[in-house]
């Protein structure tokens, strides 16, 4: 990350870091420890042996997997919401799927933090995926445990028919969609 030699940024890091490794819930990924050694800031995790969900959706999924995928993304986030922590980018890249089929969502706080140190808040600009952000994210609007909700029921979406419902040449037609088609 190009703002990791920033003291501010690498404490926000680190604040970030402490609050998710406490999120110890069987669909999150687990975070064993996090720092910086000789200037490079690092943050070990768990190891998940499939792959991302993103990997897996080159064809639409069953109804009873993907059904199965979003349930246990939802359980995580719910862990993760009563602990006071939004995703903000909640997408099949961001869940990983042990080969067993097991979810584990990843990726918390990293849009938040990036998105606070570096003002990126403009319409179709502030941190996340376009395809997936909510209505109030992309407007650069304050969200909450509604907007990584949206965001998975895009991810049910993709899941189900294989494609995101809006797609364009710009983040901001993106966003657009996502306010008023239907």
């Amino acid at each position: 990350i190009r703002h990791a030699q920033d003291p501010v940024f690498f404490k926000r890091f680190v604040q970030e870091a402490r609050s998710i490794a406490r999120l110890a819930h069987p669909n999150i990924v687990h975070i064993y420890n996090f720092g910086e050694q000789d200037l490079i800031k690092y943050i070990a995790m768990e190891y998940v042996d499939g792959g991302t969900l993103k990997e897996r959706l080159k064809q639409p999924l069953s109804v009873k997997q993907a059904i199965n995928f979003v349930i246990q993304a939802a359980k995580g986030l719910d862990c993760a919401h009563r602990n006071g922590i939004v995703h903000r980018d909640v997408k099949p890249a961001n869940m990983l799927v042990r080969k067993d089929g097991h979810l584990l969502l990843s990726d918390f706080g990293i849009a938040k933090l990036l998105e606070t140190t570096t003002n990126l808040t403009r319409v179709g600009t502030g941190i996340g995926t376009p395809q997936y952000m909510s209505p109030e994210q992309g407007t650069g609007q304050a969200v909450d445990r509604r907007s990584d909700l949206y965001s998975l029921g895009i991810v049910l979406f993709h899941c189900l028919t294989g494609h995101v419902p809006f797609t364009a040449d710009s983040p901001l037609t993106i966003t657009i969609k996502h306010l008023h088609d239907p």
